[in-house]
């Protein structure tokens, strides 16, 4: 059910790509395992998730974020269930992502219609719709026999390690088919890996899409009445398409106004959009760069052209970490920080520049911050101190800078964040607890730090397999947190469990903390998002070209009822979270 209009134009891009690694053993083995992998993960979904929606974009995205945005659609929207039909009602959400496209023509993306190399790249709005997250929705492409036992209150494994055999994968896949499916799985065009492993070919690639849910719910619809409408849930549509100067490193919006992005691509130069003011329907190719050359009144502007209404200006190298202050006042309306590979970290007033009466007006930084030796990988701005921001790069240090003092010397230092000569990738302050933020890096751990004391971290997370890229707290729960990693992986971290005891088999699967992990992505998670306005629902965009939007099941999560009655034996584990969670002086 879900939009995959574009499947076949990535699975011929990454089938080329793996096409040309074909002649490697060792990128063989490691597909095969992969490919693994991900039957085994499709295999345990329907035990696993409320749903989870698949989408093939046609070119890879590197950014990934919810807009603040939601719409009931009560028409036409109806679910309908294997064996019955459901009176569920659809949200629309929307999400920003942009493109990446393989070639990059002279002129940052131009096509090759206009003289370029390449192909266009764009920012991107696009509709979600989901299903309603209180009505109780029928298994969809589950096996519908009758099944006994009780909801599982245990973690699954959801993908066998790479040193696991096939016997033990097996018995994994076994066990979890032993346990009730979540009563609210919709599982909607869950794809094949790109580069699976056909046992009857013996060979690796193809694609295909499995869309059992949407196929049975079109076909009861279509056969019960010929004026029912098709069920909208899982759909996936472009709203807004803009062009973009080379691909989009990163977007982010504006929390005072959501129609306000910020973008960072190839371009030393920030660009901000106001959507508002864009058209969604494209009718020529113009570059960023010819638009800059001609720069117009912002009232006659062609909305169809690829034109920033700001460009931040003063960067001298690429850079992906920008932040927008979320503090509320007009005094911070529009305060933007963003990093790079010039080793500096830069304070802009977007809103000096919205002022414009020309369209793009081009504005300098406020600040330059200038501290790191490496490349700075990413920032943040502090959700409660207006004056203080952090950052982070690939000379393994944290630096956490009042805005009012000395741009040259940080209030703050962390050297060897995540140990000698590892890069520190990204970072985020809590939404909720003003002295704790989150990092990941190089070293496959993510660090809980308090501000109040920054000799040690206060908890490692480890779980990761590979190097954590960026850590987002959740909107709904301050204790939790999920990282993306270069292993595939979304984890979710619950700071509520450090401490808690578990079996030898939970042990296995890794510390109490560790929540989730979503396997779903046959290669590398570039951004994940969550959403603000559905509790545990996530967005995340891999290399491959495909965008997961996914909801664990309610048992994943759930607290045992027994856990009432253990007492003293986690007197432990509430001091150890206490510790963390807690806005009290340290001791």
């Amino acid at each position: 059910m879900a939009d995959t209009h574009n499947g076949d134009a990535a699975a011929a891009a990454l089938t080329s790509s793996s096409s040309a690694g074909g002649n490697n053993p060792l990128s063989q083995i490691e597909e095969r395992l992969i490919a693994q992998e991900y039957k085994i993960w499709k295999k345990n979904t329907p035990f696993l998730y409320d749903f989870v929606v698949t989408h093939g974009l046609e070119w890879p995205s590197l950014t990934c974020q919810w807009l603040p945005t939601r719409k009931t659609l009560a028409d036409g929207s109806r679910v309908g269930a294997v064996g019955g039909t459901s009176g569920n009602v659809a949200e629309q959400h929307e999400l920003l992502v942009g493109t990446h496209t393989a070639a990059t023509g002279s002129n940052g993306g131009e096509d090759d219609d206009n003289g370029g190399g390449g192909e266009m790249n764009y920012l991107m709005v696009v509709t979600v719709n989901l299903p309603r997250d209180d009505p109780v929705v029928a298994a969809a492409i589950v096996d519908n026999k009758s099944k006994s036992g009780t909801p599982m209150t245990k973690k699954i494994k959801t993908t066998s390690s790479n040193n696991d055999n096939d016997e033990a994968a097996a018995t994994d896949a076994t066990a979890a088919s032993s346990i009730d499916p979540s009563p609210k799985s919709i599982i909607i065009d869950v794809p094949e890996p790109v580069a699976n492993y056909n046992e009857e070919k013996e060979e690796l690639g193809g694609y295909s899409h499995v869309a059992a849910a949407a196929a049975a719910a079109t076909t009861s619809a279509a056969s019960s009445s010929s004026s029912t409408a098709a069920p909208k849930v899982g759909k996936i549509e472009i709203k807004m398409k803009i062009p973009h100067e080379g691909e989009v490193n990163r977007a982010r919006y504006m929390p005072q106004n959501h129609f306000i992005v910020s973008t960072r691509g190839p371009s030393p130069d920030v660009y901000i959009w106001d959507l508002s003011k864009h058209s969604s329907i494209l009718s020529n190719g113009s570059t960023i760069s010819s638009a800059i050359a001609t720069s117009t009144p912002a009232s006659t502007t062609n909305n169809n052209r690829p034109n920033p209404n700001v460009i931040c200006r003063g960067h001298e190298g690429e850079g992906y970490g920008m932040a927008w202050c979320s503090i509320a006042g007009n005094e911070n309306y529009g305060k933007l920080v963003t990093c790079a590979e010039d080793k500096t970290v830069r304070l802009w007033h977007v809103s000096e520049g919205l002022k414009s009466l020309y369209s793009p007006s081009i504005i300098d930084p406020v600040i330059t911050f200038r501290y790191h030796t490496d490349v700075v990988e990413d920032v943040d701005w502090h959700n409660f101190d207006v004056n203080m921001i952090g950052s982070c790069g690939d000379d393994g240090n944290i630096c956490l800078w009042d805005i009012r003092k000395d741009p040259t010397v940080p209030v703050h230092v962390v050297n060897n964040a995540h140990g000698p000569g590892g890069d520190v990738n990204g970072m985020e302050f809590h939404l909720a607890n003003e002295f704790l933020f989150a990092t990941g890096g190089s070293d496959k751990v993510v660090k809980l730090w308090d501000v109040r004391n920054l000799k040690s971290p206060l908890q490692t997370l480890e779980g990761h397999t590979d190097q954590v890229y960026t850590v987002h707290w959740s909107p709904f729960d301050e204790s939790l947190l999920a990282s993306c990693s270069a292993d595939r992986r979304i984890a979710l971290w619950d700071l509520s469990r450090i401490g808690c005891e578990q079996s030898v088999e939970d042990a296995e699967d890794g510390p109490p903390e560790l929540l989730f992990l979503h396997g779903g992505h046959t290669s590398r998670v570039n951004d994940f998002s969550w959403n603000p306005n559905y509790e545990w629902c996530i967005a995340g965009v891999s290399e491959d070209n495909v965008m997961q939007i996914w909801c664990p099941a309610e048992d994943v999560y759930a607290e045992d009822d027994n856990d009432d009655d253990e007492g003293e034996e986690n007197d432990l584990a509430t001091k150890q979270r206490a510790e963390i969670l807690k806005d009290d002086e340290l001791e």
